[in-house]
């Protein structure tokens, strides 16, 4: 699992980001004329199209991707009160995400051959997301947020990889839009369909391919993009 190492903290940040939204909704919910539900968690599992990645270094190649369904994000939101209105408002999130793409092709210079390996992307991210009321429980939504991200590659061989985990972590940055459908009889759950884009800095892996004692390769055009079906409980 990537960023085993730091899970317990992407916990206790998220549990400390809910503390917080909590206080905070407790204390602006002592006014009863407004209903607006402030604090949230939400799950998403996506599922990623076909798609195909380059690496260049000592090897150069590139990886075939085919598709795969995976969690993707924990969230924990906060909707402060002046931020809202009738037509929607704003929320700020806190959010662990992950991207887990079965390689199915391993190309390595000019061989190409099947693979059963994985290149996994998790990390940390801040967001910023719009949500629009329009009626009849329909919220259609804008999303974004930038963060950090480690990456890894597993069951692959070919590559003579050092380590499956990439040397250090890089910025990663999301895009994404949807809609969420909260009927009446939903009461405080809600459920969200969307489209988001991940794109991050390229990582870099140490390998012990070719002649030198040590090269690396840096996977190039980092770009999953995920249908993401998600289950919201408000607070």
């Amino acid at each position: 699992m990537i960023l085993r190492n730091t899970s317990r903290s992407l916990a206790q940040a998220l549990a400390v980001f809910c503390m917080m939204g909590a206080a905070a909704a407790h204390a602006q919910d002592t006014d009863e004329s407004d209903p607006v539900e402030r604090v949230y968690l939400q799950i998403d599992m996506g599922v990623s199209p076909k798609t195909h990645t380059e690496f260049e270094g000592a090897p150069t190649g590139g990886m075939h991707h085919d598709g795969t369904i995976f969690p993707a994000a924990l969230t924990i939101g906060f909707k402060p009160a002046g931020w809202q209105n009738e037509m929607g408002g704003l929320a700020i999130e806190l959010s662990a995400f992950n991207r887990d793409l079965t390689i199915d092709r391993l190309t390595i210079g000019s061989s190409s051959q099947a693979s059963d390996g994985r290149l996994r992307i998790g990390g940390l991210m801040a967001n910023l997301r719009f949500e629009m009321n329009a009626g009849s429980g329909i919220r259609p939504y804008l999303t974004g947020g930038a963060g950090v991200a480690c990456a890894e590659i597993t069951d692959m061989p070919a590559l003579k990889l050092r380590d499956k985990k990439a040397i250090d972590a890089k910025f990663a940055a999301h895009f994404g839009a949807g809609i969420g459908f909260q009927p009446e009889a939903f009461g405080r759950a809600s459920l969200w369909l969307g489209y988001d884009i991940l794109t991050m800095q390229p990582p870099r892996f140490e390998t012990d391919f070719g002649i030198a004692p040590s090269g690396t390769i840096r996977v190039k055009h980092v770009l999953p993009q995920t249908v993401t079906l998600g289950a919201r409980f408000a607070f």
